[in-house]
């Protein structure tokens, strides 16, 4: 939103009495995730777009994986925020190479088991 705003060169100030609100509230509106429909399609009129056309541009920020979407975030400039998607991955990486270590122990330790049960039955 603050975008088409910005593209239009309309100041917040003149967008804020656009829709008849506040300027801190509008600048609060620009960093909500979910919108009043009646807000949406408001803001949508003075900025003479479709209230469609914010669907279609938030489609952009969705990767579609199989069944799921992932949202990736974007900033206030529409730019892609991977820092803590990098920084979940990483996480998950670490956790993955840590169970492959529990799983290469426990493997270990059920040998010797058996070589121990083997060793024991041997005996008699």
């Amino acid at each position: 939103m603050r975008e088409e705003v910005a593209k239009r060169n309309i100041s917040v100030t003149d967008f804020a009495k656009l829709i008849n609100k506040s300027r801190p509230y509008t600048y609060s509106i620009f960093e909500k995730e979910n919108l009043d429909t009646e807000l949406l399609i408001e803001m949508a009129n003075v900025l003479k777009m479709s209230p469609t056309d914010f669907f279609d541009k938030m489609a952009h920020g969705v990767m579609r994986n199989s069944t799921q979407n992932v949202i990736v975030g974007r900033d206030n400039n529409g730019i892609m925020a991977v820092g803590g998607c990098q920084d979940k991955l990483n996480d998950a990486l670490l956790e993955i190479s840590h169970l492959k270590s529990l799983i290469e122990n426990k493997d270990k330790l059920l040998e010797e088991k058996e070589r121990l049960i083997n060793v024991l039955m041997n005996r008699s």
